[in-house]
């Protein structure tokens, strides 16, 4: 995602997702799809040490 390179992500097979985030990856590619190939201006992710998830954070300046 930071290198704008969504449309690469979409191609990820469903083991492959399965082995790479899995439902929230997914939702990342929705939404890559409604904006395309746009670099973030912010892009975080902060893993939840007491659970087996994390939480990403992205800004896309999509007007400028």
């Amino acid at each position: 995602m930071r290198a704008g390179r969504g449309e690469q992500l979409a191609k990820l097979a469903a083991r492959e997702l399965i082995e790479n985030g899995e439902g929230e990856l997914r939702q990342w590619i929705v939404m890559l799809g409604a904006i395309g190939d746009a670099k973030p201006e912010f892009l975080v992710y902060e893993p939840l040490f007491r659970s087996i998830m994390g939480m990403g954070v992205g800004y896309w300046d999509l007007e400028s």
